[in-house]
């Protein structure tokens, strides 16, 4: 309302503390617009530090946050190898607290050995784990058979 006077004298001070007021009780479109005045300048003093951390935390916000709390959940559930996989995807998306806990849980050994050992063991019958054959190999092969 005070930031574009819609309904009242436009007023950038008034803006910024309403929006911070609801910020604090964590309102998303609050801290979105704060972060938008904060990149601007509009009516404070511009601060990309102050922008970008409130980015962050309109970005952390987001649906993601429900893999976060699945994450939580199977690890107080013991589910350690599930909890690792959904950390590491919040970690790739930048996730900085998911970042910690999965080194937590690797750090610490609570992960499954099943989730590693399946890359190790396991038959491929695929041709692509099959070394190829090449002219040199075929050739030395039929030279120490005497052919």
């Amino acid at each position: 309302m005070y930031l574009s006077g819609v309904g009242v004298p436009r007023d950038y001070t008034l803006a910024a503390k309403y929006y911070n007021l609801a910020a604090q009780s964590g309102h998303i479109l609050a801290i979105y617009n704060l972060a938008q005045m904060h990149a601007t300048g509009t009516g404070m003093m511009r601060s990309c530090t102050a922008a970008v951390e409130l980015y962050k935390t309109v970005a952390e916000r987001g649906k993601w946050g429900l893999l976060l709390a699945e994450a939580h959940n199977d690890h107080q559930e013991r589910r350690f190898s599930q909890a690792l996989l959904k950390y590491m995807i919040l970690a790739e998306l930048g996730y900085e607290v998911a970042q910690s806990n999965a080194a937590f849980l690797m750090e610490r050994g609570e992960i499954g050995p099943e989730l590693f050992n399946s890359f190790n063991t396991g038959e491929r019958n695929d041709r692509a784990s099959q070394p190829k054959e090449t002219e040199e190999s075929s050739e030395q092969e039929v030279s120490k058979s005497g052919k």
